[in-house]
């Protein structure tokens, strides 16, 4: 996942946690639940799912695991309908490991969906005496995963310092992906697909974790809560042999401030066509990515929508489509179907909406979040529609 990190395998790490150094405790066997330190209550749990298989950890609070264990989803298996692979994994110049294009992939393709080997709260508390340069509490983590997925995990690439990151937190922080976890309503822990608050974990993929960053990406990646899998999306057309690029980071941002994060965070200087371009191109993309992040904060923050001319959206738009930001360019299309709704007429606003529908369709599939706003706005435009009007006398 980052182009200037060398790849560890798990033989040279079978000692993963010294004897005198282990503080875990199992409290569960079915389903499997580790305690990561006996020596002070509330401690961080180890979770191991499917039972018997043992292809995840999941790191979170004992509470919460007892409900996570409880999911349905563990014995369900996922599955690609195309009988073809979409991509390879192969070495790429100046970037490591990368995935290529096998075959032609259209836009909106399901690219590839999996399960992590890991996943937990992006903020966990733990001792004093485990820190991320001695490893010791991430270490316990991995131990109990099965081999195939330690396997998996150590093969990641490791971009973080090693005098200040043990290889584990190194590889967790070099290859993590955000993905959202119901964690209030307990309907919602039962059938993690349903509508609840959620809180947000990171998770770390096998396959997933090796695509590479790419300022104007090709693919999406996008968390499902219903099947606990992670999914890539083509956002155009992808010709064989091409590199299937993500993003880390915000697209909106300008070029200078997107290499100071991705230098800062995953170690590498970015070296893609979009900061490649001649410096004039690049003030005039800068320029149009700012003002879309205007745009955007000044409609998705506000308590009401705003008054903004449908010039000034549709000019937004036209950017965002420009830049090829197709996530962009639908939370634009939606926000201009709100402004629409309130100042220019229904039918406008309704043409908006159904804009964005098919681009949310496309880059996230049908259980997108984006979807169900979408569904929220409709009934809106319904009871707007057939509410009586006042006659003109």
């Amino acid at each position: 996942m980052n182009p200037h990190a060398s790849s560890s395998t798990d033989g040279v790490y079978t000692t993963l946690l010294l004897q005198e150094a282990d503080t875990t405790r199992t409290i569960s066997w079915n389903p499997q639940i580790v305690l990561s330190d006996h020596r002070y209550e509330g401690a961080p749990c180890f979770l191991y799912a499917p039972e018997g298989q043992a292809d995840l950890v999941f790191v979170d609070y004992f509470p919460s695991l007892q409900s996570i264990a409880s999911w349905s989803i563990w014995n369900q298996p996922i599955h690609l309908q195309h009988p073809v692979p979409a991509f390879f994994i192969a070495p790429i110049h100046g970037k490591g490991l990368g995935m290529i294009a096998q075959r032609p992939i259209n836009a909106g393709e399901m690219i590839v969906t999996e399960r992590p080997v890991w996943a937990g709260r992006s903020r966990i508390s733990c001792a004093a005496d485990q820190t991320n340069a001695n490893g010791i509490f991430h270490r316990a983590a991995i131990r109990g995963l099965s081999e195939p997925s330690r396997i998996a995990f150590f093969a990641l690439a490791n971009s973080y310092p090693p005098a200040q990151y043990d290889v584990v937190p190194g590889i967790l922080n070099t290859n993590c992906l955000g993905i959202t976890v119901p964690t209030r309503d307990s309907r919602a822990q039962q059938n993690p697909g349903s509508r609840t608050d959620t809180e947000t974990y990171i998770a770390c993929f096998p396959t997933l974790s090796r695509a590479n960053h790419d300022c104007t990406p090709n693919a999406h990646y996008v968390f499902s809560p219903a099947t606990f899998a992670g999914e890539f999306r083509a956002i155009r057309n992808i010709a064989a042999g091409e590199e299937i690029t993500i993003t880390y980071t915000s697209l909106c941002a300008p070029s200078a401030e997107r290499c100071a994060f991705l230098a800062t965070t995953r170690f590498f200087d970015c070296r893609c066509a979009t900061c490649a371009l001649p410096a004039a191109q690049l003030r005039v993309s800068d320029a149009r990515r700012m003002r879309i992040r205007e745009m955007l904060v000044k409609i998705e923050e506000a308590r009401f929508p705003p008054r903004i001319p449908i010039s000034e959206l549709r000019e937004a738009v036209g950017w965002a489509r420009s830049e090829g930001l197709r996530v962009e360019e639908g939370r634009l299309l939606l926000c201009g179907s709100q402004v629409l709704t309130v100042y220019d007429g229904l039918d406008v606003a309704m043409g908006w909406a159904k804009e964005a529908r098919k681009v949310f369709e496309t880059i996230e599939g049908a259980r997108s979040e984006y979807l169900r706003k979408l569904d929220d706005a409709y009934r809106v435009h319904q009871r707007m529609a057939a509410a009586p009007r006042p006659l003109n006398i």
